[in-house]
């Protein structure tokens, strides 16, 4: 019997569960076998948070300089994404940032909470672990 070892969550899997409703890719080209380990809330004040692996939540970020410059710090810590809040401004220096970097872009559609989103995206990873607990 072979087994298959997948990461907890995948990006793709992230997409294609939530893409319809919840998230929609707006710049970069997202990676579908990206691990997610975690969701982070990204706090400018507080940078001591692990990326590796995380689905960062911009809240409150909307200044494109200032986005970009997050999306290299994430690329540099090994993080998966950004999630932003719709509608997202993926103007020149965000799609640029975002292509170099490799981290994707993705826009909470509007009306849908950051709560809402993370609970979500904590039962993908928390079914990820009990498969990977179940096989071994």
């Amino acid at each position: 019997m072979s087994v298959t070892t997948r990461p907890r969550a995948s990006l793709g899997r992230v997409i294609e569960d939530l893409g319809t409703t919840l998230l929609e890719v707006v710049s970069g080209a997202a990676d579908d076998d990206a691990e997610i380990e975690t969701v982070v809330i990204h706090d400018v004040l507080d940078d001591a948070m692990p990326m590796r692996g995380a689905l960062v939540l911009g809240v409150g970020l909307s200044d494109p300089d200032e986005i970009a410059a997050l999306l290299r710090t994430l690329a540099a810590q090994h993080a998966s994404a950004l999630v932003l809040r719709a509608p997202v401004r993926a103007e020149q220096p965000v799609r640029e940032a975002s292509e170099a970097s490799g981290i994707p872009v993705l826009a909470l559609t509007r009306g849908a909470s950051w709560a809402q989103l993370t609970a979500m995206l904590r039962s993908l990873i928390a079914e990820g672990d009990v498969g990977d607990q179940a096989a071994t």
